[in-house]
């Protein structure tokens, strides 16, 4: 089941959502409206990128007033303002429509937040044609499922704290290295 804007507010308000900054008018009847954050990251050498020996070369900089132009063919990694996470549901996050409709996809798979998780979530953003986009302004939505039976492993991977703060790029290298 999702959880409608009643219980994402109960959930919050029982410490079972965190969703850091809150806005209420970011709130939707199934869903929690993210905005983009103001640091976009790319990779350098876009030619060739290693998964597994050798860790990806990538650049970071901010998103200016005047905003960020996306061309077509490159992948961007940018993150949502908000802090999101729950112990208790599972976050998923989907592009709005507006910005489907400029051709511009935010997530290409990894979509999910797993119980215990809580951060920035990271986008892979890529766009059809140019677009410009702006630091603060709604990019996706979060909404929340409710899972069955009780859970045993809550999230424990490597994107905690300050690894699951701002754009974060792969970690791939660092788990395969044959």
């Amino acid at each position: 089941m999702i959880l409608a804007d009643s219980a994402i507010r109960s959930a919050l308000a029982e410490g079972d959502i965190v969703i850091e900054p809150f806005a209420d008018e970011q709130l939707n009847p199934n869903s929690y409206d993210v905005r983009l954050g103001d640091e976009v990251l790319s990779y350098e050498d876009s030619s060739l990128l290693d998964a597994v020996r050798r860790e990806p070369r990538h650049r970071r900089q901010k998103i200016e007033a005047t905003g960020i132009v996306l061309y077509p063919g490159v992948g961007y990694l940018m993150s949502t303002v908000e802090r999101i996470g729950s112990r208790r549901f599972v976050p998923q996050i989907e592009g709005k429509s507006s910005i489907a409709r400029l051709f511009v996809s935010v997530h290409q798979t990894a979509g999910f937040g797993d119980i215990g998780w809580v951060g920035n979530f990271t986008l892979e953003v890529t766009s059809l044609y140019p677009v410009r986009l702006y630091a603060g302004m709604r990019i996706a939505q979060v909404i929340f499922f409710e899972t069955l039976g009780r859970v045993e492993r809550p999230y424990a991977g490597s994107y905690v704290g300050d690894a699951a703060s701002g754009p974060v790029p792969s970690r791939l290298w660092k788990k395969c290295v044959p």
